[in-house]
């Protein structure tokens, strides 16, 4: 099995490790960085992953955590 994360360079500040790109782009929304349409964009593939992917039960919990996503590699 192989495990894929996509992430920045900014380092967070709670778990050291890069942040991912999800938070990544929270952090946009929440600067007012991204135009209505990018934001409503990024909420929807969020929404879709969510709804399509397991998420790990921190998660689901808000609890601070590192998540890799598990890629089948053929």
């Amino acid at each position: 099995m192989k495990y894929m994360r996509i992430q920045g360079r900014e380092t967070s500040y709670i778990t050291k490790y890069p942040k991912g790109i999800f938070s990544l782009c929270w952090n946009l929304i929440r600067d007012e960085q991204l135009t209505n349409e990018e934001k409503e964009l990024f909420i929807s593939i969020d929404d879709w992953f969510k709804d399509n992917l397991p998420e790990p039960k921190p998660c689901k919990n808000h609890e601070k955590v590192i998540t890799f996503l598990n890629v089948k590699v053929q």
